[in-house]
């Protein structure tokens, strides 16, 4: 009878494993298809019946990540990083959560750790040298985008950050060459446009500035900053009537540039146009109540 018991038990607990690996792989397939609510019923049923269950619980650190709940995604990865500190996608996906939450010092130390075991990997390498850059480590951070487009010249988004390396070193001929190769890849590459504007200032090349800055407006109509490169580049060009008329709809869209209003409030008073300059501060301090300069200004006119 005892052995009988014993063989019963043994079933039982090969019939429990084989439900499990069959609960985790149904798991990872609804995961992989997008099946969000799925995937994390089959991992939490997992750790119902195995509650140290490492692979379901970080399951269900992806599916939380999947949603954008990154806070929930660190709280079950987090007390996993000892059993997965050598696989690099764990590695790779924890450095995101810390990225995605501003937590840069740590993703950069679990990035690191993940490049050291997949060398030249450029998501990796792309997500450290992000992190880097926002940290303000941008020699550091060079030399992993230099990488990038080595190895995928091509990336637009790869080029983006050599290129932002440069301008944030203030390196302006490079930053210039390469967030124009990102516009070139890409023309709608938005985030491109306005270091590439001021790139093409700081070595006044004006001309490049307002041709830019006319492509930008036209690729996006509503965009206050396009609007107020553009106001910009023609006042560098001599056109103050038509800076005004940039100024006017870069405060129509929501954004406010206190220099490049005084210019153009100073050209309105010059002009007998007083009442048009009030009005350009006035609507900035609609935008920004306690802008102290608009309230002067105000207080001047």
């Amino acid at each position: 009878m005892r052995a009988v018991i014993i063989v019963i038990c043994a079933l039982v607990c090969l019939v429990g494993a084989q439900g499990i690996e069959e609960l985790i792989a149904d798991a990872n397939i609804a995961y992989r298809n997008g099946q969000l609510d799925r995937a994390e019923m089959l991992y939490e049923q997992v750790l119902s019946l195995e509650p140290d269950n490492a692979v379901a619980t970080n399951g269900l650190g992806l599916v939380a990540m999947a949603r954008g709940d990154f806070d929930r995604a660190l709280e079950h990865m987090l007390p996993l990083l000892s059993e997965f500190q050598n696989d690099p996608n764990f590695l790779f996906n924890l450095g995101t959560i810390y990225k995605a939450l501003g937590d840069y010092p740590n993703a950069i130390d679990v990035l690191e750790q993940a490049l050291a075991l997949v060398p030249d990997n450029p998501p990796v390498l792309a997500g450290l040298a992000e992190s880097q850059l926002k940290e303000g480590h941008y020699d550091a951070a060079l030399s992993h985008t230099r990488r990038l487009v080595e190895i995928q010249p091509d990336n637009p988004d790869y080029q983006y950050l050599h290129g932002m390396a440069f301008y944030l070193l203030e390196n302006w001929v490079q930053a210039q060459k390469n967030l124009s190769t990102v516009l070139a890849l890409e023309p709608t590459y938005l985030l491109a446009y306005e270091p590439l504007f001021e790139a093409h200032l700081a070595l006044n090349d004006v001309g490049a500035g307002l041709d830019l800055a006319d492509d930008w407006v036209a690729l996006d109509s509503t965009n206050g900053w396009a609007w107020r490169c553009l106001s910009l580049a023609r006042i560098k060009q001599s056109d103050l009537a038509g800076g005004h008329e940039a100024a006017v709809l870069m405060l129509k869209y929501g954004r406010v540039d206190n220099q490049l209003l005084k210019i153009v409030s100073h050209w309105l008073r010059a002009t007998d146009r007083g009442d048009e300059a009030r009005a350009l501060w006035q609507r900035a301090v609609e935008l920004e109540p306690y802008n102290m300069v608009a309230h002067g200004e105000l207080e001047r006119s």
